[in-house]
């Protein structure tokens, strides 16, 4: 089984396979499948609990569209807050010329 792992944090948007070693009834052991394995033979795992399904910068989706379907969202909020932000600071320059020109204007 394949899990498509959405990054969050430092490779926003970034979408990778992981493949599932174990199931149990309430987590999924996995790995990527690109890892190497100790000189044992033995991978490094990571446990996910399906209640979640999140571990680090990492949120979990059973298909690669839906993993897709949340980035979409995570971008138009996040386009949506920096409008705001810019709102903002454009309010603020506003404010802040107007001090400057009152202050001049006294001098």
């Amino acid at each position: 089984m394949i899990l498509y792992a959405l990054d969050t944090r430092w490779n926003f948007g970034e979408i990778k396979e992981w493949l599932v070693e174990k199931e149990t009834e309430k987590t999924y052991i996995i790995r990527r499948p690109d890892d190497r394995p100790f000189s044992n033979g033995k991978y490094r795992t990571n446990t996910i609990r399906k209640a979640d399904m999140r571990i680090y910068d990492l949120i979990f989706f059973h298909s690669h569209e839906a993993a897709l379907t949340k980035y979409k969202q995570m971008l138009a909020s996040r386009i949506a807050t920096c409008k705001n932000n810019i709102k903002g600071l454009e309010a603020r320059i506003v404010e802040y010329e107007e001090r400057l020109n009152a202050w001049f204007e006294k001098a």
